[in-house]
């Protein structure tokens, strides 16, 4: 590779984990399809999950005392059940549609966030000393979505801003997705797409991941709720917009 190439994805790894370290999520909305024009999705789709296992790991260390078990493990295994009812796409129904229908409820929940004024929550606040039934069912649609259209954040990040404010929606996202992420790195290896070439590829790149990190969470203290919304808004339209057009 040249170095023009590698700067390049070190540059994309840069602002994909400067948007992971702020929002809790997102950096696969840049990395991926940046990677697979320049490396090929064989490239792509472990350097996803790997980033985001390490920058799960790190950015737990930040957050572990905010993150609520009782209401993530639910959603993890609904997310679980929902991914495997949608991978195996037992509704019959085509995928074109559901990712249109999926992408216009982004798009309008998006544009609805953009609107907010940071207030402080919603009225009806989920218990989080219990099962959240709200959270499980949020997990089990979007592992549907997920197992049909291979999106499932979108839903989940939907459900948890909808109700809480930015270091909590934060905190619940970055457990989610680790495992998430360590689920799909072990599959990856188990199917011969992590070798030495690509995991050579992404030691140069994780300088930059780090740094992103480090920017990211420094921004996530300092912006306001109101910031924080749009940008998580920004993110879910551009979902919307991939989910729809291509």
């Amino acid at each position: 590779m040249d170095i023009n190439s590698l700067l390049f994805l070190i540059a994309i790894t840069l602002v994909a984990y400067i948007l992971k370290g702020l929002t809790g999520f997102g950096p696969a909305l840049i990395v991926v399809p940046f990677f697979t024009v320049a490396v090929g999705v064989e490239y792509a789709l472990p350097a996803s999950a790997i980033f985001d296992a390490i920058a799960g790991f790190i950015l737990l260390s930040t957050v572990y005392k905010q993150i609520s078990w009782k209401f993530c493990i639910p959603l993890m295994i609904a997310m679980a059940v929902g991914s495997f009812i949608g991978a195996n796409a037992v509704f019959g129904v085509s995928p074109a549609l559901i990712r249109i229908l999926i992408g216009s409820f982004i798009f309008l929940f998006g544009v609805y966030l953009w609107t907010e004024k940071g207030k402080s929550s919603h009225e009806s606040i989920p218990d989080l000393t219990t099962v959240s039934p709200g959270g499980a069912a949020a997990g089990f649609f979007g592992g549907i979505s997920g197992g049909m259209i291979g999106m499932s954040g979108p839903i989940v990040a939907i459900y948890l801003k909808y109700f809480f404010q930015k270091d909590f929606f934060r905190s619940q996202l970055i457990a989610i997705f680790l495992v998430e992420n360590i689920v799909r790195t072990f599959i990856y290896i188990k199917g011969g797409l992590i070798n030495f070439q690509n995991v050579n590829l992404l030691l140069y790149c994780l300088p930059a991941l780090l740094i992103g990190l480090w920017l990211g969470h420094k921004l996530h203290l300092q912006i306001s709720e109101r910031l924080f919304n749009r940008v998580v808004s920004v993110i879910l339209i551009s979902v919307s917009v991939k989910l729809v057009l291509f």
